[in-house]
């Protein structure tokens, strides 16, 4: 108890959703500054410092603007060699069918998982920490959530369904328990130099403090130069050493007199498989049909997101119009072709291999599904299983009762 009474107590351990409600405001006027002729990569900076530092810190931001992450690209993940998420979960906590159900709420997951006893920093004692410093600069790491991966033994536990199938995170996310703990493992990793001379960090809320401003462009320096420079170059991923998996898009097309269909069956580098038979109400040729399974083959595979892949087909004109080797002369061939090849290059790497009818069943047999139900259209069937065959006779079960 302090002498006006009132109870400090510490930090929550979680910090998502209550502390990001409740995001205090800052004291003096803010306003914005463009860092690079794209009004997008803005940033705020205090009014009321002197005009020789504000031009200073105007030139360090806008040299060092790379150093924000502006796109998803320029996140490039944590190596796991130096912080991975682990749930530990309890074994006895296991669902009673013994299988985890997929949901993204982490609800009954965090009940199972003991807590981290790993110290957060407090918040009054950071406060504390500020005091007689004439200059404050704060950033606000969230993101890094997103970067730090999540055990794979641990990774179906965090799955969930959508749908265009079951997926699970790599990552970790938000929502689950001890994420803060983890997160200040990896910045008090970072920063252990600067935590507690000119920085103090929680969890992703970092902030960089000079008690003389005319010091506070060297400290920033020192922080980027001494810290983020060596932990991108030494802890970040080697990304020319590591390989993206390749899915494999298996597509066929059918047209029938009755209607026409397309057949995808999508096969992730760990071996899932997602199959879709997509009915075709319009009238297509049989070539038509083709590129109709080949470019929904194509978008199926970047919404799983796919980087790499390997197209097969058994239709020798769609593969070697793709390829080159045959020139699209008709007009709507044409502009399948198009389609197809702006299609391709959204990956980062893509090729089509011919294939057999007979190796590429599955497809076929999801295209010519897809095209028979155009002939069912609305009429209501009634699909009945038999175990055995007519002409069998069933079995005679006599029931004793053992009490007798």
């Amino acid at each position: 108890m302090t002498d006006m009474g009132l109870e400090i107590k510490d930090a929550p351990e979680e910090p998502f959703e209550k502390i990001g409600e409740r995001r205090v405001e800052a004291v003096e006027e803010l306003k914005v500054i463009n860092l690079s002729e794209d009004d997008e990569k803005t940033t705020k900076i205090g009014t009321t410092m002197r005009p020789s530092t504000e031009e200073h810190l105007i030139q360090f931001l806008k040299k060092n603007k790379e150093v924000f992450a502006w796109t998803m690209t320029d996140l490039h993940g944590i190596s796991p060699d130096v912080i991975t998420h682990k749930l530990s979960v309890n074994p006895s906590a296991k669902p009673p069918n013994g299988k985890w159900r997929l949901c993204i709420d982490f609800t009954d997951l965090n009940k199972a998982c003991p807590k981290d006893p790993f110290p957060l920093p407090r918040i009054d004692i950071l406060v504390d920490s500020t005091s007689g410093c004439e200059m404050l600069s704060f950033l606000d790491a969230y993101q890094g959530y997103n970067q730090i991966p999540l055990a794979p033994e641990d990774q179906e536990k965090a799955s969930f369904v959508t749908d265009q199938g079951v997926f699970c995170y790599n990552v970790m996310p938000f929502g689950l328990k001890n994420a803060g703990a983890t997160y200040q493992r990896l910045v008090n990793h970072m920063f252990q130099n600067q935590i507690g001379r000119n920085m103090e960090v929680y969890i992703d809320d970092m902030l960089v403090k000079s008690e003389k401003e005319q010091d506070h462009i060297k400290d920033l320096e020192a922080i980027k130069a001494q810290v983020l420079a060596d932990f991108v170059v030494e802890l970040a991923y080697d990304e020319a050493s590591i390989s993206t998996p390749t899915w494999s898009v298996y597509v066929d097309g059918s047209s029938t007199s009755t209607g026409s269909g397309a057949g995808v069956a999508l096969e992730s580098p760990q071996g899932d498989k997602f199959e879709y038979a997509i009915k075709l109400d319009f009238p297509s040729s049989n070539n038509e049909a083709e590129y109709e399974a080949f470019l929904a083959g194509c978008e199926l595979a970047l919404a799983a997101g796919a980087k790499r892949i390997v197209i097969y087909s058994d239709s020798q004109l769609v593969v070697n119009q793709v390829q080159g080797s045959y020139e699209a002369r008709d007009e709507k061939m044409a502009k399948y072709f198009s389609k197809a090849k702006n299609m391709l290059g959204k990956f980062e790497e893509a090729s089509v291999v011919q294939v057999s009818r007979a190796n590429n069943a599955t497809a076929d047999q999801l295209a010519k599904l897809a095209s028979s139900m155009a002939a069912i259209r609305s009429r209501k069937i009634i699909f009945i299983s038999s175990e055995r065959a007519a002409i069998e006779e069933p079995e005679e079960v006599i029931c004793i009762d053992p009490t007798l």
